[in-house]
């Protein structure tokens, strides 16, 4: 067990009795016959004012979660906790799942567990009766309930006058219930229906009473019944309430429909919804399925023929007086515009047979007459001149039409093709896949969601090359380099959004051998680097200069075996030196580690005599032999006397850091035991350049 910061009042360790305090030191208890025990009773027969064990000094507060460790820290050897409070921790318990169903605390009297915590983080107390919160102090006593997840319930007591017990009922009640008091002092609560405050019985509802009953309170503060409810009962029971229902229409009698379901009343003021089968008048009326028709083909006036907004439906009907009307004397029908198809024959003034899709002219005569359509679709309307009608003819080939020059108009457009290269064709157009805006001068291929765009060149003998985006191609704009650029240059894009793309040369390889490497050597310029030899590591020389390969700078001395020493004097420790080549800017890290080959430590012992340790261990650079050459790394073990105790040290424990200059540098590790032995087991020199 290992003790910090302790003081020893005097007592018996073991069986042996430590007479004087030994304060500030720090001691591992250890059997001497046994290195592995370390199972041992500290004996001591308390007085006044003197405990047995007193851990005295301030907690270490300020440091990280890591270094803030407890003043006491209970933890398995080779656990590295890093979870403390930074504001310090008296005592700490860090398990590392050793115990998986154990307890961190167990407080037992006569062999009964009275209050523990076990590793799971559950707390069980024997006693009756947990205190959250002080009076006193003004602490509000809570308790916090986890979902296990993210949210958690705060549950805590609220100010009162007085104390009070809150017991909880004896079972988990039925859905809906709520839970009453129990009036406190050792009664529980319970789950049940709320009662009457006001005239009742306290008694379930539904059991009060009969049918058609109803919860009523016939003035302020009255008790609150259970009965039919009656007219006298209401605020304003002349005008607002009635018990006489008849069919007949009566002033102030309830409606009641007869034996066929209908009833009589007078003017009804209400909307009606439904089908009436008779109306006087309907000033606005959703549907009705016959209207009065009258006959009048007298009526010398203008009238207005209605219609609806749609075939179907409830709609209301509509005139439009300036552009549709009717005299029903005349039958004069006026429109300002006729649109379909017209068949029969007209009389009067105008007489021609129509023929559908034909053409109406006047002939020589001034007679209307209608010239039918060509069975060919490709014949075009072609006038006769002044002397002849009008009539279907075959287009010359050849023929011109009227060229305008437009570039302002913003809309799109359809450029026109035809399907040969001669002939009578006729003029389409692709409006989902080629179009042109006039003022932009844009041309598009392709339309989005429908067609991508393609545009082909053809070679002169054979080939084509075609250029089409991806179907999810982005809007960007390619702009054209203003150069042919030079042979062997490739085009390097810009950014586009208006800035041309240039021509540049493109990247010259240098690597001529496989697993050879590129970097940039003067001004940049692309140069091979060979490739390094088996296990070397590429190194940065700084600045500008170029990179090179390597060996590895690790250096390791052979085992010290066992070693130790009792003279009074430095010695170096068994084979346990290295020399490494320094380059002057890394530095370099030197330490101690096991060997493998069994425990590796260093250990003072005060022998069977001595009560006292007193020994030291250093890292000396480039030594001369001399005790004054440069430690870099001094570690005095001292137990004062008359301790007795005896301790181990890793080797781990034993590292430093050097920054030598460039060149040769050798490190050794040397030893002296003024009083006592210092034992060094199993252990190797390690220096390693940090890069």
């Amino acid at each position: 067990m290992l003790l910090t910061s302790q003081v020893f009042g005097g007592g018996v360790i073991n069986g042996q009795a430590v007479n004087a305090a030994v304060t500030n030191a720090a001691y591992i208890f250890k059997n001497a016959n046994d290195a592995s025990a370390f199972a041992y009773t500290y004996s001591y027969n308390i007085t006044a004012s003197t405990p047995v064990l007193k851990v005295t000094g301030t907690p270490y507060t300020g440091g990280t979660a890591t270094t803030t460790k407890p003043s006491i820290l209970i933890e398995p050897t080779g656990t590295t906790s890093t979870g403390w409070s930074t504001g310090g921790t008296y005592l700490g318990i860090n398990d590392n799942g050793t115990i998986t169903t154990g307890n961190f605390l167990d407080f037992q009297a006569n062999a009964t567990s009275w209050f523990k915590i076990d590793t799971g983080g559950n707390v069980t107390s024997r006693g009756g009766q947990f205190t959250l919160g002080n009076i006193s102090a003004g602490r509000i006593g809570r308790v916090i309930l986890s979902d296990g997840t993210t949210a958690a319930v705060t549950v805590q007591a609220p100010t009162v006058s007085s104390a009070y017990n809150f017991n909880l009922p004896n079972g988990a009640g039925s859905s809906g219930q709520p839970l009453l008091s129990g009036g406190g002092s050792s009664n529980p609560n319970t789950w049940n229906k709320l009662g009457l405050q006001y005239g009742g019985t306290n008694s379930d509802l539904s059991a009060t009473g009969g049918a058609s009953n109803v919860l009523k309170q016939v003035s302020s503060g009255a008790a609150v019944t259970v009965a039919q409810l009656a007219c006298a009962d209401l605020s304003n029971s002349a005008n607002s309430c009635s018990t006489t229902a008849v069919s007949t229409n009566t002033a102030s009698d309830i409606v009641l429909r007869d034996g066929s379901g209908n009833f009589a009343a007078g003017t009804i003021t209400a909307n009606l919804t439904g089908t009436a089968s008779n109306a006087t008048l309907a000033t606005t009326a959703t549907n009705a399925t016959n209207t009065a028709i009258t006959d009048d083909t007298s009526t010398n006036s203008t009238m207005y023929p209605t219609w609806v907004t749609a075939n179907t439906g409830n709609l209301p009907q509509k005139t439009t007086s300036t552009k549709l009307t009717y005299n029903p004397s005349t039958g004069a029908l006026g429109t300002t515009t006729f649109v379909g198809a017209l068949t029969g024959t007209a009389s009067g003034n105008t007489t021609y047979t129509a023929n559908n899709h034909g053409m109406v002219i006047s002939s020589s005569t001034n007679a209307m007459t209608v010239v039918a359509p060509d069975a060919s679709t490709t014949k075009v309307w072609t006038s006769g001149g002044s002397s002849a009608d009008p009539s279907w003819q075959a287009p010359a080939v050849g023929s011109t039409i009227a060229i305008t020059d437009d570039t302002t108009t913003n809309a799109t457009m359809y450029p026109t093709w035809v399907t040969t290269a001669s002939g009578n064709q006729s003029i389409k157009v692709a409006s989902t896949k080629l179009t042109f805006n006039p003022s932009t001068g844009t041309l598009n291929l392709g339309v989005a969601t429908s067609a991508i765009g393609k545009l082909t060149f053809s070679g002169n003998t054979s080939g084509t090359i075609t250029l089409a985006p991806q179907a999810a191609a982005g809007t960007w704009e390619w702009d054209w380099p203003i150069t042919a650029g030079s042979s062997g240059q490739v085009l390097t894009s810009q950014g586009g959004a208006g800035t041309a793309m240039t021509w540049t040369s493109p990247l010259s390889n240098p690597m001529t051998t496989g697993g050879d490497l590129i970097y940039g050597g003067s001004s940049g310029t692309p140069t091979r680097l060979a490739n390094g030899s088996a296990g070397q590591i590429l190194y940065s020389n700084g600045t500008t200069a170029a990179p090179t390969w390597t060996s590895s700078t690790n250096v390791i001395s052979s085992s010290c075996g066992s070693y130790t020493n009792s003279t009074g004097s430095y010695t170096d420790v068994t084979n346990l030196t290295v020399t490494i080549t320094a380059d002057g800017v890394n530095p370099i890290w030197i330490g101690m580690i096991p060997d493998g080959s069994g425990n590796a430590s260093v250990e003072p012992s005060r022998g069977s005599s001595i009560v006292q340790v007193d020994s030291i261990l250093k890292i000396v650079k480039d030594p001369s032999g001399a005790n004054t050459d440069l430690a870099l790394f001094p570690l005095q073990l001292r137990s004062s006397s008359p301790d007795i105790i005896e301790y181990m040290v890793p080797p781990g424990s034993f590292f430093t850091i050097d920054t030598p200059t460039s060149g040769s540098h050798t490190y050794k590790f040397r030893a002296v035991a003024t009083t006592g032995t210092i034992a060094v087991s199993n252990i190797k020199m390690y220096a390693h350049i940090i890069r």
